[in-house]
């Protein structure tokens, strides 16, 4: 292939692939060049049909491009290396391989995009940045690499521009699934739910087994209150791909939300059975227990996801509010402070927190939580302002914390 020809090898791949459809490295290679040509969606299916026809493909890649490297200086095979090694979960070397491919020809945006992928799961995050900037600075049009680039933003938090970037992707490449997905679950954390569902069945549209898609689809839905809705659009996963924990788990969330809890737990308990080590699946069966008012078996599953989890922010604030219930103040409060622990930014633990301090007549340290709370953007802000106005009424002491 010469480098950056990519509609002329296309036509090539094509005419190899018409006399031999179950040839891997051309299919591998195929891939490749549809991504450079704004064709994700179809570069991604031909890379999986490469990697379905030989299993061992990752390292007869690396063997193949080794054996018939002409020069030193190939940029190509130097990244098709590249990314076997990646497939090899050799992901050290794979960087190495990037950046000599892209020492040889500093055109090649592929592997800048990739690289800056690399790069951020090693949490090497303003090196990925100033990779995938690189790429952009060499060529604006590539839909695959404002994708990554995307991912690299949300990784960093930046959600806007992390949206920005998907949205310019969508224009050099509107029928790329995973991008869609991405929009659309964007879209659903800003509540914009329309605007996210139109995303979300484009992304089906493009590629009806992507799993993620239906169960984003389906929260918002929830969102929505379309229940009914939500409960087909999973069921049509499990259609799919009928060991889908994710799935029964979310069937159980969406039946929760419309207090059918005992049919909820019976989903809840199918996502288990598959995934024994499903964090939030026992999160939601706790939550389910408690509104059935089977106390002590819920907090067993909350203490379950947290010896399997210790970071699991969810399984803490929900002990902490049963325990709360139960009257248990101190131990609700510590809850709530691990959750802190972890999130110094968790909203609900500090208007939680505050309510039981404010219960316990801890007047002044409640208002400094629901202060916190509101800092962080609590969805009920509006309210928690009506709280701390109510206690410095009850209390006469507005001049502690001003007006």
């Amino acid at each position: 292939m010469q480098e950056h020809e990519w509609e002329k090898a296309n036509v090539i791949y094509q005419k190899c692939i018409e006399k031999n459809k179950d040839d891997y490295k051309t299919l591998f290679f195929q891939s490749w060049v549809l991504i450079e040509l704004n064709q994700c969606q179809e570069g991604q299916q031909l890379l999986e049909q490469s990697q379905t026809l030989n299993k061992n493909l990752s390292n007869d890649l690396i063997n193949w491009c080794s054996w018939d490297r002409k020069t030193s200086y190939n940029s190509v095979l130097t990244i098709a290396q590249a990314y076997a090694l990646e497939l090899n979960d050799n992901q050290e070397k794979a960087i190495q391989f990037y950046d000599q491919a892209i020492n040889y020809d500093k055109r090649q945006t592929f592997a800048l995009a990739r690289k800056g992928c690399l790069l951020i799961k090693f949490k090497i995050n303003d090196a990925a940045l100033e990779a995938f900037k690189e790429g952009l600075n060499i060529t604006y049009n590539k839909a695959f690499i404002h994708y990554c680039y995307g991912i690299t933003l949300l990784e960093n938090q930046l959600q806007d521009q992390a949206l920005n970037s998907f949205k310019i992707a969508a224009q050099f490449d509107p029928n790329f699934g995973l991008n869609n997905l991405n929009i659309g679950n964007i879209l659903r954390s800003q509540q914009k739910l329309q605007e996210a569902l139109s995303y979300l069945d484009l992304a089906i549209k493009n590629d009806p087994n992507l799993l993620k898609a239906y169960t984003s689809k389906s929260l918002v839905l929830c969102d929505m209150k379309k229940y009914d809705q939500a409960l087909d659009c999973l069921d049509e996963a499990l259609k799919i791909n009928p060991n889908y924990e994710k799935a029964f788990h979310l069937k159980g969330n969406c039946l929760k939300q419309q207090k059918k809890y005992q049919e909820a737990i019976l989903y809840i308990d199918q996502a288990i059975a598959l995934d024994n080590k499903f964090v939030n699946a026992y999160t939601l069966k706790g939550n389910c227990l408690c509104q059935l008012k089977q106390y002590g078996k819920a907090l067993q599953y909350y203490d379950k996801a947290l010896q399997l989890d210790k970071q699991c922010i969810e399984a803490y604030l929900n002990k902490g509010i049963l325990l709360k219930e139960l009257k248990k103040n101190k131990e609700a409060i510590e809850q709530y402070d691990l959750a802190i622990k972890l999130d110094p930014k968790c909203s609900y633990a500090y208007r939680n927190k505050g309510i039981v301090l404010e219960n316990i007549k801890k007047y002044e340290e409640a208002i400094i939580c629901y202060q916190m709370a509101i800092e962080f953007k609590d969805p009920i802000s509006e309210e928690i302002k009506k709280w701390i106005a109510s206690i410095k009424v009850k209390k006469g002491i507005s001049w502690i914390f001003g007006q």
